[in-house]
């Protein structure tokens, strides 16, 4: 029984086997986590062409970086307060209002990215300075961050196309687009980044030219690889079959209350985003006067430690959809099993790949800089974040569950609470007081992500996700 065929029982209120519920978890979850994956592996490849430019173009890229971020997330928090609704409106068998829904998606989400790319173009020269960093890296990180904000309304159109595919149960399209995204992104940084290079085939020599931008090349391949997959990703929304396409016979039209419930949604994780983004800002101020080979280790040990916890975000879409589309169907039981189940996947998956990192730490890194101070110090720091992967990974599938149930508004206060009270402190402590430097920054954060993640798991098992829920009758007898 294919995937989708599942989630049709799941909205007729037809019981499922806990074998059932597993295969459903492991289908659904797998091809967001091999998106999630590439994702990774395009910033490794990424960090790794830059990387063979020097420490300065790696340094420049890191300094902006978190507040891309930044950027990003206020685009992703209003896309899932369209995408969780749209969840809903499938379980309970409202195709039309799904359709309402993506309607008014596109118009709202739109809208919002057009705002960031102007607001970002404005302040990409000042922003490197106001970071705190060297005069030599501010003319790279500036136009880095403005090539990357020209190209964030096609950035968000694609991540808009994807969650809705994904809200809808279509996880294998999304999966792959996001796979090819990655691919695209290497040959385009490739062209981008490089003069050219010449290659030998068989006593041929052709030459391969290229643009020679340096850091800059690194975003506009990265812009050029989304502008493709972006129209891609539309046509597979709109093409004739999909539940989301737009029809002619049904008129369309921006609803206060659907605009409404989804400022609800996404302003609590607008709230989120912006505390851990500003936070990853606030370290790499931190980090920033401990010098340019602290900055290029912190960067590559981020971009390595992400093969960790990025399909935990696989996992995480995976809860949403199925304990959104629980919860639309009324089934109160089998939103709560699904939510324990992607729980427990997520943690042993992320747990286990932490034991990995550890290990192969060194290898890994030393693919991306030929640096050995660098080397040297992104594998210490790795090494530190690895004993904590599972909690990480706890709190990443929590926050899934936690929003498939529109359940974001106190989860924003505890990662609030978390990153504001327990990692900035601390690394403000360790590097001021204690002068551990890079170290002492990730061991606060190593700190924070156990604390957070113990705190999720509170939550979870203490049922006060669904509260807002509690008032629906459950259609079914036992889950």
């Amino acid at each position: 029984m294919t995937a989708e065929e599942h989630l049709v029982r799941l909205r007729n209120g037809q019981s499922m086997t806990l074998t059932e519920k597993l295969n459903l978890v492991a289908r659904l979850s797998l091809p967001s986590m091999m998106a999630q994956i590439s994702t990774v592996i395009m910033e490794y490849i990424d960090s790794g062409m830059v990387g063979h430019l020097g420490r300065d173009a790696t340094a420049s890229i890191g300094l902006v970086m978190t507040s891309l971020w930044l950027v990003g997330g206020l685009c992703t928090s209003f896309i899932s307060g369209f995408t969780i609704q749209t969840a809903l409106a499938i379980g309970a068998k409202d195709e039309k209002r799904a359709r309402s829904l993506t309607f008014q998606s596109f118009f709202v989400v739109t809208a919002i990215a057009l705002l960031i790319c102007i607001a970002g173009s404005l302040i990409h020269n000042s922003l490197p300075v106001w970071l705190g960093g060297k005069k030599s890296l501010v003319r790279d990180a500036g136009g880095y961050f403005l090539i990357f904000c020209l190209f964030m309304p096609v950035m968000v159109i694609r991540q808009l196309c994807n969650g809705l595919l994904t809200a809808s149960g279509n996880m294998k399209v999304p999966g792959i687009l996001n796979t090819l995204v990655c691919f695209l992104d290497v040959i385009f940084n490739y062209i981008c980044i490089y003069p050219g290079r010449a290659f030998s085939f068989f006593g041929t020599t052709v030459v391969v030219k290229g643009l020679g931008l340096g850091v800059r090349g690194a975003a506009l391949g990265s812009g050029l690889s989304e502008v493709v997959v972006g129209g891609l990703s539309l046509y597979f929304l709109m093409k004739k079959g999909s539940m989301l396409r737009l029809r002619r016979a049904e008129k369309y039209h921006l609803v206060r209350k659907d605009i409404v419930r989804a400022v609800k949604i996404s302003l609590p994780m607008m709230f989120e985003r912006l505390v851990m983004n500003v936070a990853q800002v606030a370290y790499t101020m931190i980090i920033s006067p401990l010098g340019n080979v602290a900055l290029a280790a912190n960067s590559f040990a981020i971009t390595t430690e992400s093969l960790c916890y990025m399909p935990g975000y696989g996992v995480a879409d995976a809860a949403s959809t199925l304990v959104g589309q629980s919860i639309g169907a009324g089934r109160k039981k089998t939103a709560i099993s699904f939510g324990k189940i992607t729980l427990s996947y997520g943690m042993v998956l992320q747990g286990g790949l932490g034991v990995v990192m550890f290990f192969i730490a060194p290898w890994m890194i030393g693919l991306l800089s030929p640096d050995p101070e660098v080397v040297k110090q992104a594998v210490l720091v790795l090494r530190i974040e690895a004993v904590v992967e599972a909690f990480y990974g706890a709190q990443i599938v929590a926050s899934g569950i936690f929003r498939g149930a529109e359940d974001t508004f106190v989860p924003s206060l505890m990662n609030f609470f978390s990153v504001w009270v327990v990692r900035i402190p601390l690394a403000l402590l360790f590097t001021k007081v204690f002068r551990l430097g890079l170290l002492g920054v990730w061991i606060a954060m190593a700190t924070e992500l156990f604390f957070r993640g113990v705190i999720f798991l509170v939550r979870f098992f203490t049922g006060r996700w669904m509260k807002r829920h509690e008032k629906w009758d459950s259609l079914e007898q036992a889950g």
